[in-house]
């Protein structure tokens, strides 16, 4: 790379080829480097249980939803939209992490063109339905709940229709943040020897940006949609709905109960608590998991597009961090449905649908009921 200094405005003179935005395209060594096998062995470890976690877990969720109707409410509508999103990510992931692994892309034109922004898409559907979850339930138990705007949108609670408006928009509005991708992946031959007759190794890379200002502020532009941005407002609603709840005195359930004394009014005091406490539980764990998973490869793209300067090599061993990096953002697709399938009614779902598919189900089986999700 001796003539860096004469094309300062030249990215693709940089020892390390980073990505051009934080979803689409695996940074490759334009100086050709090999992982150790036992390195490849990790990778493929990794990928492959996080891959088949995250398509079972997810799948599950979409059936449990879809076959069982007392399950069809506006959360889980949006908890299913959640799971599409992560799958369909999830199963981009191979394409990804076998590049890196070969340092060339494998795959064919056409895939370069399709993989690269539908990574996009996905990833955005995953963290904006993330974001209209929260929505959807802080506008339940914080503002309908304290009788503000009581009687719009479905009687206090979004209705169908709207859930559906929300879903449609969160996916056109994934496919709209996702088209300058569109337009600027392609491939391209890198050759490292002098040899010119020599085949040279194929990259998928974002090679149509006119200028590198503009790539720059696009990459920006996903890392404030794709992290920073709803994980203040996940902060922000789950926040809310955690006071609201924890200084709740009654359950919405018991109001207008009979008095069937001190003791039974002790116990459903300790229930209400005990279902307090896994409720708030569960909003911490949705914030951190989202923001641990993501943290540390949105802090190597900023590191990559902005503290590291140009005429610099990146910091020892970068392509390891990378791969770690990428592969711990992943399993978040994996851990949604953990996380919201740990409630009891989902829970019962999973049993019915095993049981469907194994034939021992029983015409008319079906959730006994569904307990909104976060409502005490």
């Amino acid at each position: 790379m001796g003539n860096s200094n004469d094309h300062p405005d030249q990215d693709l003179d940089y020892n390390f080829n980073h990505t051009y935005d934080n979803e689409t395209i695996y940074p490759l060594l334009l100086a050709p480097f090999t992982y150790p096998p036992e390195f490849h062995l990790l990778l493929h470890t990794l990928y492959t249980v996080t891959l088949l976690a995250a398509v079972i877990g997810n799948l599950l969720v979409i059936l449990v939803v879809l076959t069982i109707p007392k399950m069809r409410t506006n959360s889980n509508f949006l908890i299913a939209n959640l799971a599409v999103g992560d799958m369909l990510t999830i199963l981009c992931v191979p394409f990804g992490y076998i590049s890196i692994l070969l340092q060339s892309w494998s795959f064919g034109e056409v895939l370069c063109h399709l993989v690269t922004p539908l990574t996009v898409v996905f990833v955005f559907v995953s963290a904006w339905t993330l974001v209209m979850l929260s929505l959807e339930r802080w506008w339940v138990i914080v503002r309908w709940d304290k009788g503000q705007n009581r009687g719009c949108c479905g009687g206090g609670r979004w209705g169908e229709g709207v859930v559906g408006w929300v879903i449609g928009g969160v996916w056109v509005g994934s496919i709209l943040v996702s088209l300058p991708v569109w337009v600027v992946v392609g491939l391209r031959e890198v050759h490292e020897g002098e040899e010119e007759g020599e085949p040279g190794r194929i990259l998928c890379e974002e090679i149509g940006w006119p200028r590198p200002d503009l790539r720059l502020a696009y990459t920006l532009t996903l890392l404030l949609l794709q992290y920073f941005i709803p994980i203040f407002v996940l902060i922000f609603t789950y926040g809310r709905i955690a006071i609201e709840i924890w200084w709740k005195k009654t359950s919405p359930v018991l109001e207008g109960s009979s008095n069937s004394g001190i003791m039974n009014k002790s116990v459903r005091e300790e229930r209400l608590n005990r279902a307090k406490r896994r409720t708030i539980s569960t909003l911490i764990l949705v914030v951190t998991c989202y923001t641990l998973s993501w943290l540390p490869l949105n802090l190597l793209y900023l590191y990559l597009e902005i503290i590291q300067d140009v005429e610099s090599d990146p910091f020892p061993r970068v392509e390891y961090a990378y791969v770690l990096c990428h592969w711990l953002a992943m399993t978040h697709s994996c851990l949604n449905p953990l996380i919201y399938g740990s409630n009891e009614r989902f829970r019962e779902g999973f049993v019915l649908v095993f049981r469907k598919c194994t034939g021992r189900g029983r015409r008319g089986d079906g959730a006994r009921g569904v307990v909104a999700l976060f409502l005490t």
